[in-house]
């Protein structure tokens, strides 16, 4: 769970994935799903679930404070 603090966040692009589909060898090709852009900002809470999704972070615009737990 990421939750972000104030001011402007990350810029996240979030992607899925089937893990039943693969194989799990190193190099192995992943067909990912587009879920969607985000900005994620002030009070913004993200679940990510393991093995499943997948995001992307950019740099901020403006200094970012994220926490991880």
């Amino acid at each position: 769970m990421t939750v972000g603090l104030p001011r402007a966040g990350l810029r996240h692009r979030d992607l899925r994935y089937a893990t039943r589909e693969l194989e799990g060898f190193v190099g192995e090709k992943i067909d990912f799903r587009f879920l969607e852009r985000t900005l994620f900002g002030p009070g913004m809470v993200m679940l990510y679930r393991a093995s499943r999704d997948v995001h992307i972070q950019y740099p901020p615009d403006d200094l970012s404070v994220t926490s991880i737990s």
